[in-house]
């Protein structure tokens, strides 16, 4: 694209400069047809003919003897012969041609030689001479005319293919500067992904630390309760209670680690295509198995699993299982999370052209619409009065790139009714 581009380019160029010359030439040739045109030979023999013919009839109508200017034939004779001279001059010799009359005035001047010159037919003569250099003059005229013209519609011409050759040119240079525009915003476009990538690395920097200090602290409260446990050995209650604090915080360092090592597998796995265990599984009991492992966490809650009308129990899908398990367990905790005490979680199964669709309701406040398009960013929570619980914004980008991994969707909306809605999509065959 670029060669013919170049290549256009200096074609457009040498045009140019070939339609330049063309004006220098025109005007040249405009010029020298200007000075030709001042110095027009025609005039002349028209004046010396004219005179010659005066000088001639003076000697026909001449019988009275010698007296002055106008009876002096030999003055007469002698200026006949001048005018004869100046029509036979070198420099008329290529006109006098032109117009057929170099023949008749040398044999006019013959005749002036002899005693008995035949004044009459010479003036017959001059006459026909005078027609034939009226006419010429006059054809050089329109030949003149003609060639004034031919020269200013080649100029004309020329003058507008510049024009057109400067337009091409122009448009040229105007794609050039929109290629450059085009190169510049993509450009901009790969500063702004490098910023964002910068902003990722942030980001994970500032979760690592978030983690290390969330680590710390259950691992501090472990280790302070494991003392008092040793000082108090004998107090059954106390032992008890610390017994279930510690309990309460390795479940929280265990929960926080894991989601860290999915979050890390999930980022360096992200777009390099990743080799799924797929095999033939019940979708309830897939559901179940979430279910199962919150144990007490939903205890105070219901949590209802329905299906369409008309759905085959049990309902089969080739799915790798325990990404499908994570990903239920992400919006079941999800919807535990943002949903008030003792209000149900509401699971919902229904399939249409050979795709499983599984809804996850929930009975919280809902999503703010500035929010859904950000919900599924990795560490994204919201407004801190908006973020509830432990987590670090990981659960729902987790989710969406396993169920992207498994070729389905993973949607998010608002119930009429309150609450939110989260509407998993996946094929029913691999």
């Amino acid at each position: 694209m670029r060669k013919r581009e170049r290549w256009l380019t200096g074609a457009l160029l040498l045009l140019m400069a070939a339609f330049v010359s063309l004006i220098g030439y025109s005007l040249m040739a405009l010029t020298n047809l200007q000075e030709d045109l001042s110095r027009d030979p025609g005039e002349d023999m028209v004046w010396a003919i004219a005179q010659a013919s005066y000088q001639n009839n003076l000697l026909l109508t001449q019988h009275a003897p010698d007296s002055g200017h106008r009876g002096n034939r030999a003055l007469q004779h002698a200026l006949l012969r001048g005018r004869l001279e100046v029509l036979l001059a070198p420099v008329q010799e290529r006109f006098m041609e032109r117009a057929g009359a170099r023949e008749s005035l040398l044999r006019i001047k013959k005749m002036l030689g002899t005693q008995q010159a035949d004044h009459a037919q010479i003036q017959v003569d001059l006459h026909t001479i005078g027609q034939q250099i009226m006419r010429t003059r006059l054809d050089l005229a329109g030949e003149r005319r003609d060639a004034h013209k031919r020269l200013l519609r080649l100029l004309i011409i020329c003058i507008g293919g510049v024009m057109l050759a400067g337009g091409l040119l122009c448009w040229q240079l105007l794609r050039s500067l929109a290629r450059v525009r085009q190169a510049r915003d993509q450009a901009r476009r790969l500063l702004d992904a490098l910023e964002r990538e910068k902003e990722a690395r942030l980001r994970y920097r500032d979760f690592v630390s978030v983690m290390s200090h969330q680590l710390r602290t259950p691992l501090a409260v472990i280790d302070s309760s494991a003392q008092r446990l040793a000082r108090q050995g004998a107090d059954a209650d106390s032992v008890q209670a610390r017994s279930q604090r510690i309990r309460g915080s390795v479940r929280q360092l265990n929960q926080l680690i894991a989601r860290v090592l999915q979050g890390l597998r999930v980022d360096e796995q992200r777009g390099e295509g990743i080799t799924l265990e797929c095999q033939r599984c019940d979708w309830e009991e897939l559901v179940r198995q979430a279910l199962d492992g919150f144990d007490d966490l939903i205890t105070a809650r219901p949590v209802e699993l329905r299906w369409a009308p008309g759905i085959a129990r049990p309902l089969w899908i080739e799915c790798d299982r325990l990404w499908c398990v994570e990903v239920l367990a992400n919006l079941v905790s999800n919807a535990n999370k943002y949903s008030p005490p003792g209000a149900p979680i509401d699971i919902f199964v229904d399939s249409t052209d050979g795709m499983l669709l599984c809804s996850v309701s929930d009975s919280g406040p809902g999503i703010p619409a500035e929010r859904l398009e950000r919900l599924f960013e990795p560490f994204y929570r919201g407004q801190p009065q908006e973020s509830v619980g432990d987590g670090v914004g990981l659960g729902l980008s987790i989710a969406r790139t396993l169920v992207h991994w498994h070729g389905g969707r993973l949607t998010a909306a608002n119930r009429r009714e309150g609450g939110a809605c989260f509407t998993l999509q996946l094929p029913l065959r691999q």
